[in-house]
Order: C-alpha cells, then structure tokens, then sequence
C-alpha cells in the first residue's frame, strides 16, 4: 500500500475508533469521510461497508480474547474461567457501539465483514463452556447461543444506557449464578 493510502486508512480509522467508542449517536460513514479529511470513495476503497470498517477496529482485540480463552483452557476451575472470561468478553464487545449487535448475527451471516472474528469468538466461548459443563460446574442446559446473547445485552446496555456502567458487574454476577450447576456451590 502507497504511503499516501496508508495515511487515509490510518485517519479514516482514528476518526471511527473515537467516533465509536463516543457515547454519542451512531455516526455515518459520510461523517467518518469528512472527519478524516478524505472523500467517500477513499473511505469505500478501504472498507467496503460498515461492518469491513468495525472489523478492522476490532480485529487485534478480537484476536486477543480468543487468545486469552485459550490460556483459561488451561485453568484448574473451568467454571471460574469461563466467568472470567465472559467478563473480559463483556468489556470488549462494549468498547465500539454496534460490536454487541454483531457478534449476535454475525457468526450466522457468512457475507458478513465481521463473520471470521464473531465466529472465532462463539468457538472460544463454546470450548469454555463445553469444558466448565464437563466439570459439572455450570448448567447442561445452556447453550453457546444464550451466552453470548446475554454477554451482548449487557455491552448492549452500557452502549444505550451509559449512565448505567456501574450496573455491569452486579448483571454480570447474576449471570453468573445463573449458570452455576445445582450442584455447585460457588465458582
């Protein structure tokens, strides 16, 4: 890539990071052209949509809590670990607005920009769960599905709802509980 290119990704991409990560309204792709000093076009031949533009934003982190998934596979109290990680998970998806609403459709819609990094994160999240369930410490019962559904609805909050940050760890604790196993006391 051309030094010149190089430069317009790089501003079209600091320009979305702060204008995604603002608790303010969602802003256009039009807003991001102009806001980065280059024209749509540019913008378009860099990231085809929306999406394409979100994935290279969360690309590394993405890369990163799957990572950090593969470390807690590791631990010696897999239900602790899998809390653990849905935390972390939790903190990442409400870094950019929209992340939350991806990661619930993006595993299923192949032509999606962001499907690759949603569904490296449903097998993350499934291979945490499969283990802390083959430890009898969470629930049989529950799926991949409806984890990460709840870990989004929770980033889901923070995003509409910013005054309510303070709210996520008691939502979170609650999860929690909600997996543990009957028979399992606490994580």
């Amino acid at each position: 890539m051309r030094s010149h290119a190089r430069r317009n990704r790089e501003r079209i991409l600091a320009v979305a990071r702060e204008a995604m990560t603002s608790q303010d309204d969602e802003i256009s792709l039009n807003e991001v052209a102009r806001r980065a000093g280059v024209g749509i076009g540019t913008l378009f031949r860099h990231f085809a949509s929306r999406e394409a533009l979100l994935e290279a934003l969360v690309h590394d982190r993405t890369t990163a809590i799957c990572a950090e998934a593969d470390r807690l596979l590791e631990s010696e109290a897999p239900g602790t670990a899998l809390i653990t990680w849905l935390s972390d998970l939790m903190a990442y998806v409400a870094t950019y607005r929209g992340v939350a609403a991806a990661l619930l459709n993006g595993p299923r819609d192949a032509r999606s920009a962001l499907h690759r990094s949603c569904k490296n994160v449903d097998n993350a999240a499934a291979a945490l769960l499969t283990r802390a369930q083959h430890a009898g410490e969470v629930r049989a019962d529950i799926g991949v599905d409806e984890v990460i559904a709840l870990v989004s609805a929770i980033a889901w909050v923070r995003e509409q709802a910013p005054e309510r940050a303070g709210q996520l760890e008691a939502l979170m604790s609650i999860i929690a509980t909600g997996l543990r196993s009957p028979s399992v006391i606490a994580f």
